[in-house]
């Protein structure tokens, strides 16, 4: 890999990690300044925003991401279809509102009392989508152009945006409004700065029929994938409503928010740069250049995801109690650790394993997995949630998304076999083993400065058991590196 390439990557994760960084801070302030029925009613609307852009506007934004790297000869073509294309997905989303609207009349007068379920919900909601489905079109254009300066720097935009306007309206007293109304500036205003850039060129007589239909049998499967997968995520979320009430949603909500978006921004934040490495190995050189990439990107998201699910699950009690209000700490310490886990499964499908399948364009098997994924999804949550509460959501996810995983690896390596460096990965898992006999010792919750230490303790010891161990080669470097410039001196 060049140096260039490690730039890239490092560009990328700081890119995503400096706004999680942020999201970190949001949380422990939006959890402070509402009630947990407030942040409840708000992840519900979050959630099915969220749902609703995986539904209609992922696979645009797939297709745009495989296609452009060998949409060179015309890229605006690719930009203008794209951009027709999602302008008539907004126009198909008021549709479907307008359906939802009708349905919302026929739902039970308990869970309509529960959730405060108005036609202005279905309103945001659609706003939210539509924002949400601009700002990760934006950034997907940045990243398969592979502009990681670009592409960090409208993430940050994003969130900086985001906190400013939400804490800005959480003051003045507006609860969950002000938490909607927050993420929707936060993922409307900084794409305006990228118009040039993103959609140089674009005018409608450049709108091509063929491919945008082209791009619809790529990415419509993989689309309906990512929707069962958000639905799956987010199925807890939806019984736990039902069952319970909106401050039960709620404190689930923040504590899941908090520790997914850390693992999973995390890993997202390498695959942003690894996979489109991987696709351009592919295109360029063939098979077996784009798996010796994929090597070396498995070497990575293990490296950086095995310490922090570790470290979340020692460190359960001192998180929440740092970062989350009073209220919500009795069930977060449950919670945060099996929630760490599911992400932790969830992460590898979505950014390793299911890459089978995308890379070989065959995308269909993926949809029959999550299908499969989905009604295991269903019945154990109407299970497991009326016998177990918030306890047997978190466990729903962890077999849900472990069973996703098994399937993804079996199918997948039938279509496109994907390296796994079992070397490397064991030499990771003894350093993380190691970290994590460290962070034993350290159950009870901690005070900032403490915790800070604690956790510079466990980064030093799983560094320096990196450095023994010699992954990726690193000590070998260095050490030859040393002697060159000793050698120099001589």
């Amino acid at each position: 890999m060049s140096k260039k390439q490690h730039l890239t990557h490092l560009i990328f994760i700081v890119g995503r990690i400096l706004p999680a960084i942020l999201t970190f801070l949001g949380i422990r302030w939006y959890t402070h300044l509402t009630s947990p029925e407030q942040y409840g009613s708000y992840a519900l609307v979050f959630l099915t925003a969220t749902v609703a852009n995986l539904t209609l506007f992922q696979w645009l934004r797939v297709s745009v991401l495989r296609l452009a790297p060998s949409e060179k000869d015309d890229p605006a073509q690719l930009r203008s279809t794209a951009l027709v294309g999602f302008f008539l997905l907004m126009g198909l989303s008021v549709i479907i509102a307008f359906v939802a609207v009708g349905v919302l009349h026929f739902i039970t007068s308990r869970w309509a009392t529960n959730h405060a379920l108005q036609d202005s919900n279905i309103i945001l909601t659609v706003v939210l989508t539509w924002a949400m489905a601009w700002s990760d079109l934006n950034l997907d254009w940045l990243r398969a152009k592979i502009a990681p300066w670009s592409y960090s720097f409208l993430y940050m935009s994003r969130s900086i945006i985001t906190l400013l306007s939400t804490l800005s309206f959480l003051i003045n007293g507006w609860g969950a409004m002000g938490l909607i109304s927050g993420a929707i500036l936060g993922a409307v205003l900084p794409g305006f700065l990228f118009l040039k850039t993103c959609y140089a060129g674009v005018s409608l007589g450049k709108f091509d029929k063929s491919l945008l239909l082209r791009m619809m049998r790529y990415g419509v499967p993989l689309s309906a994938t990512f929707a069962l997968s958000g639905v799956i995520a987010g199925m807890d979320r939806f019984v736990l409503g039902y069952w319970t009430d909106l401050m039960i949603v709620g404190i689930y909500a923040a504590t899941f928010d908090l520790t997914r978006n850390t693992l999973f921004t995390i890993m997202q934040a390498i695959n942003l740069a690894s996979f489109p490495m991987a696709i351009k190995a592919l295109e360029k050189n063939g098979e077996d250049a784009a798996r010796e990439q994929l090597k070396h990107n498995a070497t990575i998201l293990a490296l950086i995801s095995f310490p922090i699910v570790v470290g979340m699950i020692f460190l359960a009690k001192s998180f929440s109690a740092l970062l989350l209000a009073p209220q919500y700490y009795q069930t977060a310490v449950l919670i945060m650790p099996i929630i760490a886990i599911s992400t932790f499964f969830n992460g590898w499908r979505t950014f390793y394993f299911d890459q089978s399948f995308q890379l070989s364009k065959k995308t269909g098997p993926q949809f029959t997995l999550m299908t499969i994924g989905f009604v295991c999804s269903c019945l154990l949550a109407l299970i497991m949630v009326p016998w177990f509460g918030v306890i047997g959501a978190a466990l729903n996810n962890v077999l849900v998304f472990l069973l996703l995983l098994g399937l993804s690896i079996t199918f997948g390596r039938k279509i496109f076999s994907l390296p796994l460096p079992i070397q490397d990965w064991e030499k990771i898992m003894l350093a993380t083993s190691l970290m994590g006999a460290f962070l034993s010792f350290f159950e009870q919750p901690l005070s900032p400065l403490p915790l800070l230490y604690v956790i510079i303790g466990a980064g030093t010891i799983y560094t320096l058991a990196l450095l023994v161990l010699d992954i990726l080669g690193v000590r070998t470097k260095i050490v030859a590196l040393l002697r060159t410039k000793n050698l120099d001196k001589v």
